[in-house]
């Protein structure tokens, strides 16, 4: 565990407010149902990591997430660079297990799901539309599988 010096250090410098993104190459959708497979592994700080979509820009983008440190799943909303809490839902998330993260999402609305139960419903202030990716936070470190994005007759699945 690290020490409160540390923590107080990382909170002085927002060391933990750095949140990596990648992006799917040609994954824009507009009503879609995505799912990643996700593995929590190890972090001083975090334990986190998620799916995000409705990506318009690196600044305004979706993300649903897991964190085995925190036991939660979490809806978040970057809207220029700043991140809302939307939603949360406690949940024991342990490391190193494997966790099924989807979200159904048609123009406002979405439905977010893990491991196949829906624990989540959230009406958006604008459409979800966007870009798909993977995201984690701070010193997270997170295996992702399988990231399937699936639209209307269309169904794409990214292995890693």
């Amino acid at each position: 565990m690290m020490g409160a010096k540390y923590q107080e250090l990382l909170d002085n410098i927002e060391a933990y407010y750095y949140f990596p993104l990648a992006i799917a190459k040609d994954s824009e959708v507009a009503d879609a149902t995505l799912q990643v497979r996700v593995k929590p592994a190890a972090g001083s700080v975090d334990q986190a990591g998620g799916l995000a979509f409705g990506i318009r820009n690196i600044n305004n983008y979706f993300v649903l997430r897991v964190n085995a440190l925190e036991d939660n799943f979490i809806l978040f909303e970057y809207v220029n660079n700043k991140r809302l809490t939307r939603a949360t839902v406690h949940k024991e998330i342990k490391k190193d297990q494997w966790y099924l993260i989807a979200v159904e999402f048609s123009g406002n609305t979405l439905k977010g799901y893990l491991d196949d139960e829906l624990v989540m419903e959230y009406t958006a202030e604008r459409p979800l539309a966007g870009y798909v990716g993977l995201w984690t936070k701070a010193d997270s470190v997170t295996y992702f599988d399988k990231l399937t994005i699936e639209e209307v007759g269309k169904k794409r699945v990214i292995d890693f």
